[in-house]
């Protein structure tokens, strides 16, 4: 699966259902380089007369901010000089750090693929932080999507929108689409509310996890299995749309490189290779595509997160956790060089099969389960039934209508048979009788 240098199309797309929402389609861009950066980015407008720049959308920060450059070494149009715009406006100045002031601007949002002026939305969106920088630092246009505390809230992009009666409520949910490259962000309601595939699951919401005061979308793991192997420890899976592959821990990796690959490494079909992504030191395992093949993946153990809080078991099949890439197969779970605790990050792959809504407002996350089957009482449905009685109700009438006709078919024809057996001299007797 190639990304080098992708040209594409972004865009913000509004859709109106039963509530407001606004649907931001996303692109993932890998950046080939010594640190194989992967970023989700969408495009918007921003000033007056309107400047396209790119911003990332990012789980790790809770700020909505731009910046005044262009960051060429990343291949992305982030250009935007206020000094361009009428629109600009400061508002105050803030001591919050890198940043320089505060302001207010105008914000297109585009309402079709093709970003044309007459299909945009537009909103004067205050506040944003506005960085002070220079041109060296790597500092981006950023729509941050991280919940928030208190003291950040009135800077976060979901803060901002409900403020401005834009949306009308803080959820929102990350859809991947089947190639992983792309997907869209729902912000302002629940999925079941306008995709009828999540009617027949249980929503679970429970608390998200906090780290040095730092507060994160991510989930808590109380064991992993695979095979008859078990490691139990209180692991942390942080969401992280910004990377395809699962990072696991260093042990589990050693564990299934001793479970499964050591038999394809001592023949020289698979490999451990050593690789950075997003500036980290990572090693995966690599497999020879024309010796490994479906057969091998099949046996793959399947890996086994358990929610202990969700009551919810996340499950992945060795064909959902090899990837061809180029030449080789990818196994989709890799380690951070030297990590030892017990954090993993939740990348596009895990994204893709499990569906999560965030509460910002609540600091809630929350999973959409498939329904486990119970004693518990279920709804009866007299649909079939009603369905089948009316077939019956139809058919007994119609064959009452037949019966009815041939009745009456069979007292005409007795009638005029035994008319026609009276004589004549009879017919003027009974005529006469009657008189």
């Amino acid at each position: 699966m190639k990304y080098l240098f992708q040209t594409v199309s972004l865009f913000i797309l509004i859709i109106k259902t039963n509530s407001n929402l606004i649907v931001i389609p996303f692109i993932n861009k890998e950046i080939s380089g010594e640190d194989n950066h992967q970023y989700i980015y969408t495009q918007i407008e921003i000033g007056d007369p309107p400047q396209k720049i790119d911003s990332l959308l990012n789980f790790q920060d809770s700020y909505f901010y731009i910046s005044n450059i262009t960051n060429s070494n990343m291949n992305l149009n982030s250009s935007y000089n206020s000094s361009l715009s009428y629109s600009f406006k400061i508002l105050s100045a803030t001591n919050i750090s890198n940043f320089k002031n505060i302001i207010s601007e105008k914000i297109n949002f585009y309402t079709d693929i093709n970003c044309e002026k007459e299909n945009k939305k537009q909103y004067n969106i205050s506040p944003i932080l506005y960085p002070e920088i220079n041109i060296n630092e790597s500092l981006f246009n950023i729509i941050g999507l991280q919940t928030s505390n208190n003291m950040d809230k009135s800077f976060n992009i979901i803060n901002i929108l409900k403020k401005l009666n834009i949306i009308d409520n803080y959820f929102w949910t990350i859809n991947i689409d089947s190639n992983l490259t792309e997907g869209k962000i729902i912000i302002g309601d629940l999925p079941h509310n306008y995709e009828k595939k999540y009617a027949d699951k249980n929503l679970t919401f429970i608390n998200t996890y906090s780290k040095e005061n730092k507060i994160f979308w991510g989930l808590q793991f109380s064991a992993i299995k695979f095979e008859q192997r078990t490691i139990t420890d209180l692991m942390i899976g942080k969401i992280e749309p910004n990377i395809l592959e699962i990072f696991g821990s260093y042990e589990y990796i050693n564990a299934i490189e001793e479970v499964y690959f050591e038999k394809y490494k001592s023949r020289n079909i698979c490999r451990k290779k050593f690789d950075k992504i997003n500036g980290e030191d990572i090693f995966r395992f690599v497999c020879d595509k024309e010796m490994f093949n479906k057969s091998d993946i099949d046996l793959f153990p399947n890996l086994t997160l358990i929610s202990v809080e969700l009551n919810y078991s996340f499950v992945f099949t060795g064909e959902e956790l090899f990837m061809e890439k180029n030449d080789d197969i990818y196994f989709m779970i890799v380690s951070k060089v030297g990590k030892t605790d017990g954090e993993w990050d939740l990348g596009r792959i895990f994204l893709y099969k499990y569906q999560f809504v965030m509460d910002n407002d609540n600091n809630l996350i929350g999973i959409y389960k498939e329904k486990e089957n119970n004693n518990e009482p279920k709804e009866k449905n007299y649909t079939m039934l009603i369905i089948i009685l009316s077939i019956l109700l139809i058919n007994l009438i119609i064959a009452l209508v037949v019966v009815i006709y041939y009745i009456r078919k069979n007292i005409c024809k007795t009638r005029k048979r035994r008319l026609s057996e009276i004589s004549d001299e009879d017919y003027i007797y009974f005529t006469h009788i009657k008189e």
